[in-house]
């Protein structure tokens, strides 16, 4: 199972030391099984694909249509790509 530590694994230092900051995110390569580290809140607008967050109370579906906000600390995740196979989200 792959880590990633969020947002300082796809983030620029200097997006980091802002307080909010806006990132766009686009990828071509379905993710079944990711243990995310989040060192902030997050909030993301999904435009493309769908994402699969699982907490250890339940999992939740977001698909493009959703945007949702998770909190810092540890979770499951998994992104799923369109039939155009893209996912994309801000």
């Amino acid at each position: 199972m792959e880590d990633l530590l969020l947002p300082h694994g796809i983030s620029t230092q200097n997006d980091i030391d802002k307080k909010v900051f806006a990132l766009c995110y686009e990828s071509s390569k379905t993710q079944l099984e990711l243990r995310i580290i989040l060192d902030r809140h997050l909030f993301s607008v999904l435009l493309e694909g769908e994402k699969v967050v699982s907490y250890a109370s339940a999992p939740q579906i977001i698909d493009h249509t959703s945007s949702f906000f998770m909190p810092y600390g540890n979770c499951l995740m998994a992104e799923k790509l369109t039939h155009e196979g893209q996912y994309k989200s801000v």
